[in-house]
């Protein structure tokens, strides 16, 4: 009965030719109706990155100057203590986790917009569009980023976050096409898209008002992986002292709490709460995509 009410609604968004916004707005509708308890658990992740944004630009919370008492123990003053320079490590993590959930969102948009277009539009027009946007998707798959990386950051003295972001986001997408590809492979011959051809609809039309709206679940699971995906290497480059130089990131001040052997002399203040927030976000992100995972695909729902 589920699906029969799917092709129904499909077919009506095929005769009526509805606009871009207009076919996206019946898809979120869809989606709410049918995967409430997903949307949910994105409603209030969202919600958390957004308070922890806010909170990190609200004094006295965005203070990350060096003016307190060195190497502190948690306080009522001080909640997490204080690091070797003196900064208060609460308003760190604060500082650090936005910039890191930042930087995991803006990576996953370049990746997802690039995985979209290499995804869903070459193998819905084919020919040699499709056999083009297959052989760079199979060189960048094979392509080893995360040495390229190091290389990168032991070669340049000065290393931005603008610059890892790009190499992160350019060569983290292939893996995410390549899946898109695979159900773009299987709705475009589904009755419905046969008919919009008959109909006279512009193939681009197709790909983007029928094709691109069907795998929206697909597009939120990849961005989602890219999303866990970036902020760890992030965080894991930054460890290894050939990360970002230009802002607080959780990965950054796990370097830090290592460089300066906090580990080691006890200070277990400076470096426990980064490395919990990392794991947490991770477990969190990786949660979600598991319950969309299980819902959107036949075999895991069987297994439940």
């Amino acid at each position: 009965m589920k699906s029969n009410t799917t092709v129904s609604n499909n077919f009506e968004i095929v005769f009526e030719k509805r606009s871009l916004r207009a076919a996206f707005k019946e898809r979120l509708r869809l989606a709410w109706t049918n995967y409430r308890r997903q949307c949910l658990a994105v409603i209030f992740f969202m919600t958390i990155c957004l308070v922890i944004t806010i909170w990190s630009l609200i004094p006295p919370f965005n203070d990350v100057s060096p003016n307190q008492g060195d190497n502190l123990f948690p306080s009522s003053t001080f909640w997490l203590g204080t690091n070797q320079s003196g900064q208060d490590v609460f308003h760190l993590l604060i500082t650090g986790t936005r910039n890191s959930i930042g930087f995991g969102f803006l990576a996953s948009i370049i990746s997802t917009g690039i995985a979209i277009v290499f995804g869903v539009v070459g193998p819905y027009i084919g020919g040699v569009v499709e056999k083009i946007t297959e052989f760079v998707t199979n060189v960048i798959l094979i392509f080893p980023v995360i040495p390229f990386i190091l290389l990168l950051g032991t070669l340049t003295q000065e290393r931005t976050m603008a610059s890892i972001l790009w190499v992160i986001a350019l060569f983290n997408w292939p893996w995410a096409a390549r899946s898109i590809r695979a159900q773009v492979l299987s709705i475009k011959e589904r009755d419905y898209i046969k008919i919009s051809r008959m109909s006279g609809i512009s193939s681009t039309r197709i790909a983007i008002t029928e094709v691109l709206p069907n795998v929206l679940s697909y597009v939120f699971l990849c961005f989602v992986i890219i999303t866990g995906i970036a902020i760890q290497v992030e965080a894991g480059i930054a460890m290894l002292g050939l990360g970002q130089q230009d802002y607080i990131t959780l990965g950054s001040l796990l370097w830090d709490a290592q460089h300066y052997g906090a580990i080691i002399r006890g200070y277990y203040h400076i470096w426990i709460p980064p490395g919990l927030l990392i794991i947490l976000f991770l477990v969190i992100i990786y949660n979600l995509h598991g319950s969309f995972s299980s819902t959107f695909n036949p075999k895991a729902r069987e297994l439940l």
